[in-house]
């Protein structure tokens, strides 16, 4: 059985900041102010009350986030404040916020079991450890979230000539986001210089299959090269997937998968 979604992706510029930031505002300033009357008039019950109750910040104890980065969620939470240059996509169910990103939405695809959104990143844009903010309808709504980077190594063989190394393409597992505060999510770091060295390892067979291409930028002497940073090939993030799971109050499950395509170039 099918689902009936409603997709709609929306960029934060400089001429749309302020109506953005109302709209996103309302839902959680009902909510917020919900709660505060709620709190209200249970202490007018018990005491009398002369000043405001303090705002609590929570964050997870496995929070790696700094001062700066946790100003920043409080800023949001408290204020609908969104990041210029960010990019919404709203669902049925909640809206997703992925911070200081440009892209597109080229493609969605709706099923029983898994609704795929597909992006194309672009370009001078990544998700490199990019916040992502789900705004749910519903305060009782919980997620899990979990993300896959796919790494390609690609050879520039000549004067727009790249070719992607098919042997050395890596797609990495789901690994498990733990979200930083309520309904935030730090995406994992690409961390190349890892990746570099890792990759390392298989630098002759890397340098074989460069060989067997044809391009003026592929080096005679690349046999000899001992290095992988003189070695023309770049890693790259080629596709981040982020697989999200949405619970309501029920404890219905529903599924979506966010793909996005890197861009490469200038």
């Amino acid at each position: 059985m099918g689902y009936s979604m409603a997709y709609k992706i929306i960029t934060c510029g400089n001429n749309n900041y302020t109506a953005l930031k109302r709209s996103l505002a309302k839902p959680f300033i009902i909510m917020r102010n919900s709660i505060l009357i709620l709190s209200l008039f249970i202490l007018s019950c018990e005491t009398s009350v002369d000043k405001a109750p303090e705002v609590k910040e929570t964050f997870a104890e496995e929070s790696s986030m700094n001062v700066e980065e946790k100003s920043e969620v409080i800023n949001i939470q408290q204020n609908a404040f969104m990041p210029q240059d960010s990019i919404i996509i709203q669902l049925t169910d909640f809206d997703v916020v992925l911070s200081e990103y440009g892209g597109s939405l080229t493609h969605r695809a709706e099923n029983s079991d898994i609704d795929t959104i597909l992006l194309e990143e672009g370009i001078e844009f990544n998700l490199d450890h990019q916040l992502m903010t789900l705004m749910p309808k519903s305060s009782e709504d919980k997620f899990e979230v979990s993300v896959s980077l796919e790494q390609d190594l690609r050879v520039s063989a000549g004067e727009k000539h790249i070719v992607d190394l098919e042997d050395f393409h890596i797609n990495g597992p789901f690994e498990t986001i733990i979200d930083s505060a309520q309904f935030y999510f730090r995406l994992p770091a690409y961390n190349y210089k890892q990746r570099e060295r890792d990759i390392s390892e298989n630098l002759n067979e890397i340098k074989a299959a460069i060989l067997n291409i044809e391009g003026e930028y592929i080096p005679t002497s690349l046999d000899s090269i001992s290095d992988l940073n003189r070695v023309p090939a770049d890693i790259w993030i080629s596709k981040v997937l982020i697989k999200i799971h949405h619970f309501n109050a029920k404890g219905d499950k529903k599924t979506y998968l966010i793909m996005n395509q890197s861009s490469w170039g200038c």
